[in-house]
């Protein structure tokens, strides 16, 4: 089983941290939409954000 670590950085960060480990690629793209809903109501905006994911098998966990 794969899954997949999302990671965000705000463009005044100078790294990534985690934001959410999801099932599949479209649930992690839900959970980025997710997020900056989030921050959009703080008053950020989408463009301030990057993104960026790792996969992982779920047999190298253990």
């Amino acid at each position: 089983m794969d899954l997949y670590l999302l990671k965000v950085k705000h463009i005044y960060d100078e790294e990534f941290e985690e934001c959410g480990i999801f099932s599949s690629k479209t649930k992690m793209e839900e959970g980025k939409k997710k997020y900056l809903a989030i921050k959009k109501k703080d008053s950020f905006k989408a463009d301030e954000f990057s993104f960026t994911y790792s996969m992982l098998k779920l047999d190298e966990l253990y």
